[in-house]
Order: C-alpha cells, then structure tokens, then sequence
C-alpha cells in the first residue's frame, strides 16, 4: 500500500478522431474537404440542427430538453460545430449562428 502513493500515474491524451473536416486555405479562410464546398455543408443533420436552435437564441439545456438527449451531448455538437467552421470560440459560434439564420454571410 505505501508503494501505491508512490506510483506516478501516465498522463493520458486524447487521440484525434480523425482528419479534421475542414483544412485552411492558405489565406486561412477554412475550406471543406468533405467536397461540400462551404464549411457549412461539412455539419451533420443533427449538428445542423444544434446550430439552427442557437442561432435562434436556445440555450444548450434548451436545445437538450427540446431534442431529448443530454446536455453534454448538446456540448460535444457545439464543440464539433465550432472546429467544423474554425470558429476561435463560443461567443464567434453563436453570431455564425445567428448570421445564417438571418441570412446574412
């Protein structure tokens, strides 16, 4: 048991999923490798979704409640949505957000 203290622990790091959906540009615009052509179009259905409820002023509990699945599932889609458009951070997800759900660019 004493030794047990002792033990230092690894330190674990999370693994990519995978190649990122979109790739920059060399101007740094992303650029969506799925051939979608706009970021955009790189989102799920479900993703798509999440997107459209934030833009319309729904919190993520909101949302939560509303699609029937859990809060930190609502989280995961907001990150994924965030890196899926190279969005630095939560406030420049939520103006894309609602700039394409008024229609503007």
């Amino acid at each position: 048991m004493g030794d047990m203290g002792t033990k230092k622990v690894a330190k674990t790091t999370k693994k990519a999923a995978g190649p990122r959906k979109n790739t920059p540009k060399p101007n740094g615009a992303p650029v969506a490798v799925n051939g979608a052509g706009r970021p955009i179009d790189s989102l799920s259905p479900k993703e798509m979704e999440v997107f459209h409820l934030l833009g319309r002023g729904h919190s993520p509990k909101e949302i939560s409640v509303a699609l029937g699945v859990g809060y930190f599932t609502i989280t995961t889609h907001q990150r994924r949505i965030q890196r899926k458009l190279d969005l630095p951070s939560q406030r420049h997800l939520l103006v894309a957000a609602i700039r394409h759900g008024a229609g503007l660019p």
